[in-house]
């Protein structure tokens, strides 16, 4: 509805992740690893939406994650 806000927390996809993914911890990375998504993905289908989106990317994990709030209406 009007003035909705969805808010998306998600690991980013592997991209520039090589050096992390040699460690026995990333094993279970390595298994969801084909259906993780670039945040420009959910963008992209937000705002097709009408939505306003924020992202906010936090690198200093074991891999990228990202925040997305997209609001539609006044929400934001």
């Amino acid at each position: 509805p009007a003035r909705g806000r969805v808010i998306v927390c998600e690991r980013g996809a592997w991209a520039s992740e090589a050096g992390r993914r040699t460690s026995a911890a990333n094993l279970a990375n390595l298994v969801f690893a084909p259906f993780y998504r670039d945040p420009e993905t959910y963008e992209g289908w937000f705002r097709d939406l009408g939505c306003t989106v924020q992202r906010q990317t936090i690198s200093s994990l074991d891999m990228a994650f990202h925040v997305l709030t997209a609001c539609i209406g006044d929400a934001g």
